[in-house]
């Protein structure tokens, strides 16, 4: 499989954008585009609402086997993708926290 850095996880710590980014860059990447979910602390569409926080489970190992499977899939159709870290947070998780970076790629330019 590939060397380049590949990261997926399960936490209940606060994702760090910066530390995750570091990771998964090589001196060879030329671009990273991040995608962050954040909790939302109000609906306007639909069915209006606030909400005080969400809380998110999962059943970790088959949760990081999947989250494998994606970066696997990703490294086989884009092989010009070098970093990808998949991170989900668990817990509660209140308006204005990230609740996961779905994806984060480095690649070359």
């Amino acid at each position: 499989m590939s060397s380049f850095p590949t990261v997926y996880s399960i936490t209940e710590s606060e994702i760090d954008l910066n530390d995750l980014l570091a990771q998964v860059t090589l001196t060879s990447t030329g671009a990273a585009a991040i995608f962050t979910g954040m909790v939302r602390g109000e609906t306007k569409r639909g069915d209006a609402h606030d909400t005080e926080y969400l809380e998110y489970e999962a059943y970790v190992p088959m949760a990081e086997a999947k989250m494998k499977q994606v970066a696997d899939e990703i490294r086989e159709r884009w092989p010009v993708i070098e970093g990808i870290a998949i991170v989900q947070r668990i817990g509660k998780l209140y308006p204005k926290n990230a609740n996961g970076v779905d994806r984060l790629y480095g690649g070359t330019s």
